[in-house]
């Protein structure tokens, strides 16, 4: 028997607002700019988007994640630090404000006894030191003009993306430099106490050398 149409059934598919798809995937944060967004680019005629077909493009990713930025004020430097262990006196003491809204430590940053590898964006600047104690690079977003980095807990260079002007650099526990980003110069003093010659010449490094490269067997 031939099967008929029957008019009267409804799709099983359901269409969601852009707000309720939205708030479905990201975060609130995320799920407001991203709803914002859409009704700037989309057609006053447009529907909803489906919720199981939910996606971004590059491009929206980038603009979603632009506003939903909050400024790293006082208040939400404080926050973080706070829950790192810290008090609001160490705060204080460590942290100064730049007249841009940003923020840099003006005699370095010691958190080589925990497990940190990101940094608030709010912090722009380290004069001096910055000691992490973490072992992987993933993530890891070190400041523009770092002068002095301690990583010696790190135990893969993966993802390591070294600064341009390092001077001083400490990695006590690294056997392998498998996946590290070096600048295109290097000066200051190195340190890289398990790593050899052989290794780092595996590397075929073709920046410049104009400091000191400390290695288990030697130095270049």
């Amino acid at each position: 028997m031939k099967n008929l149409h029957n008019p009267f059934k409804t799709e099983s598919k359901i269409t969601r607002s852009n707000t309720e798809t939205a708030n479905a995937f990201l975060s609130p944060d995320d799920a407001a700019a991203y709803v914002a967004l859409l009704e700037e680019q989309k057609p006053p005629e447009e529907e909803g988007s489906f919720l199981g077909n939910f996606e971004m493009s590059a491009e929206q990713q980038q603009a979603v994640e632009k506003r939903s930025e909050k400024p790293w004020d006082r208040g939400r430097m404080l926050d973080w630090a706070i829950n790192i262990g810290f008090s609001e006196e160490w705060f204080d003491k460590t942290f100064n404000k730049n007249k841009n809204g940003t923020w840099f430590a003006p005699n370095g940053l010691d958190l080589e006894k925990l497990d940190i590898r990101t940094l608030p964006k709010g912090i722009t600047e380290i004069h001096g030191e910055l000691k992490l104690g973490t072992t992987s690079a993933e993530h890891l977003n070190l400041p523009e003009g770092l002068q002095k980095l301690y990583l010696n807990s790190l135990t893969s260079a993966k993802h390591l993306n070294l600064p341009e002007g390092l001077q001083e650099l400490h990695l006590s526990s690294l056997t392998s430099l498998d996946g590290i980003q070096l600048p295109s110069i290097i000066t200051g003093e190195w340190w890289m106490w398990k790593i050899t010659k052989k290794q780092f010449d595996a590397l075929n490094y073709t920046g410049k050398i104009t400091g000191r490269i400390n290695l288990s067997d030697g130095i270049i």
